[in-house]
């Protein structure tokens, strides 16, 4: 279609399958190495009541470089190396931490992006909601500090569009089947 739309069902499930095949023979032009490593329907991946503006595609590159020219005009190059390299995506990352309540050990269990917001709430005497994922990372504290010993402090926070909503136990396994898939647990 001239403005890239295409009909939800048979035909959009057609066409998104048929770019992802696509997708998978790009190659790095020095190594010969498939560029994008894995590659996701957005329905696959992404729910809610904002779906429809969500991506149908979701692509994890190889990490040497490789972006998507979003402006690029219909039957252009859309891929290119991007000399900067930021704003990639990585499988696995570190967490550092530092100061004067912090422990200073090295950990040697992995820890989950979703205990990153409680943790921060708590390190700023902040109450951590209690539908929050994740959990404080009170191992990161010496066992001295105030940040280990103060009790933390939870609140029970609503959203009103979502207050009648509950997550099931289904949906929660699936939410975590997904950022498996994704690299990021």
């Amino acid at each position: 279609e001239p403005e890239g739309a295409v009909e939800d069902g048979e035909e959009y499930d057609g066409v998104v399958s048929e770019i992802l095949e696509k997708l998978k023979e790009l190659k790095n032009p020095d190594t010969g190495d498939p560029v994008v490593i894995d590659s996701f329907k957005g329905r696959e991946i992404y729910t809610g009541k904002e779906l429809e503006n969500m991506p149908d595609i979701a692509l994890m590159f190889d990490g040497t470089g490789f972006a998507i020219d979003y402006e690029a005009a219909p039957g252009k190059e859309i891929f290119f190396i991007d000399q900067r390299n930021s704003g990639h995506h990585r499988l696995n990352s570190i967490l550092g931490s530092f100061g004067p309540d912090i422990d200073g050990t090295k950990g040697d269990e992995p820890v989950s992006i979703f205990d990153l917001f409680p943790t921060a709430l708590h390190m700023l005497g902040l109450p951590v909601p209690k539908q929050a994922d994740g959990n404080v990372l009170t191992e990161l504290f010496k066992k001295d500090s105030e940040l280990k010993k103060n009790e933390i402090r939870y609140v029970d926070v609503e959203d009103e569009a979502e207050s009648d909503r509950e997550d099931s136990d289904e949906d929660k396994e699936e939410v975590m089947n997904r950022l498996k898939n994704l690299g990021y647990i």
